[in-house]
């Protein structure tokens, strides 16, 4: 059975199919149970990012252990960190968007492991430079441009809009700002990307990312340990309930975001 296949198994056993497909797509970004129905859905509310691995999946489970530090030292953080991004990299090494997550995170992880300066610009650029040595076809797949841009515009103007927001004394550090300010660096360069290749783009996308972002890493991490947990019955019914609640409301923000949507679209 393929490891992918078995990461998802537990969910059929704990979520209907329509949540069942939402989930596999947002964890282990498997869509062959999604209808044209729920890509349209995400499609016209600018969340259609969410139903793909990306640079989201490692940086949330990343983020998610950054607890270990506190208990058993930087080294071990930054070695968790390690093998996650490792692991990443093994099963999805045809995933343009996680590879270049993964090498990003690896050779960040064994900066830090080696006290040296972290600069996010030279390590994207190295990243795509090798990415695109490795694999030049790459060069064509809408995947490797919309990470990479999302990534570059989050790194050139995320910094610039919080001083931005600090001379005009808004508070940068409030949860719904940082999101908004993430969402939109990444948009300056993905947007025009979106348009030339899809023909439209949806004005709801910056709010819409804002509304269900709280709820999106709780469902991956969560969904991340059912597909290992889900193996033992028990636990994994213990862990899918509250999991099943969050997808729930999850979907029914994105239902009421679509229907809105629908007259904010942009085509061309």
């Amino acid at each position: 059975m393929p490891i992918v296949d078995w990461l998802t198994q537990p969910y059929s056993q704990y979520f209907p199919s329509d949540l069942l497909a939402v989930l596999s797509a947002m964890v282990w970004g498997q869509k062959d149970g999604l209808t044209p129905y729920y890509r349209d859905l995400f499609l016209q509310t600018g969340l259609l990012h969410l139903l793909v691995l990306s640079g989201q999946n490692i940086s949330l489970m990343v983020g998610f252990f950054e607890w270990t530090g506190e208990y058993f030292g930087r080294t071990v953080k930054l070695c968790i960190q390690l093998l996650i991004s490792l692991f990443y990299l093994s099963v999805f090494f045809t995933e343009p968007s996680i590879v270049r997550a993964s090498i990003m995170s690896v050779v960040t992880t064994l900066s830090l492991l080696m006290q040296k300066t972290v600069w996010s610009l030279p390590i994207l650029l190295f990243t795509a430079f090798i990415m695109l040595i490795v694999r030049p076809e790459w060069i064509a797949s809408i995947s490797f441009w919309l990470s990479f841009s999302a990534t570059f515009g989050i790194v050139v103007f995320y910094q610039p809009l919080r001083e931005y927001c600090r001379v005009r004394k808004i508070k940068s550090s409030n949860y719904f700002v940082t999101t908004f300010l993430i969402s939109l660096s990444a948009q300056i360069l993905t947007t025009p990307l979106i348009l030339l290749f899809f023909r439209e783009t949806t004005l709801i996308a910056l709010p819409m990312n804002v509304l269900v972002g709280w709820l999106v890493e709780p469902i991956m991490v969560l969904g991340f340990f059912v597909s290992f947990a889900g193996h033992i019955p028990f636990v994994g019914h213990i862990i899918s309930v509250p999991l099943f609640g969050l997808l729930k409301l999850f979907m029914e923000i994105v239902r009421y975001g679509y229907e809105i949507g629908k007259f904010m679209t942009i085509r061309i």
